[in-house]
């Protein structure tokens, strides 16, 4: 999912498999890529077509070697962050 915190442009990807959300930053070499996802375990900028994996590593296209920027979210409890964050908005798994 691509989304932003703050100013931050971020990609929120969540691997079913290992039940894993991961966080990078969707600015690489001074652009903002937008992604969408490509089948099982890969991802596509539509800025290039290039291919990602879900561990933020280009594997095909003109971006192929290159690498997003890992983000490492604060972690926390939703009781916490509900009580000061409620205009909070809540994906379930089929609302994208």
């Amino acid at each position: 999912m691509n989304d932003k915190v703050g100013a931050a442009a971020i990609l929120l990807v969540y691997a079913s498999a290992s039940d894993t959300t991961t966080a990078f930053s969707r600015v690489l070499n001074s652009r903002t890529l937008t992604f969408h996802a490509a089948g099982s375990g890969t991802l596509l900028d539509n800025e290039t077509g290039s291919k990602w994996s879900f561990y933020g590593e280009c594997v095909e296209g003109s971006l192929k070697g290159q690498k997003l920027g890992r983000v490492i979210p604060q972690p926390g409890s939703w009781f916490a962050w509900a009580e000061f964050h409620p205009d909070t908005d809540i994906y379930a798994a089929g609302a994208h």
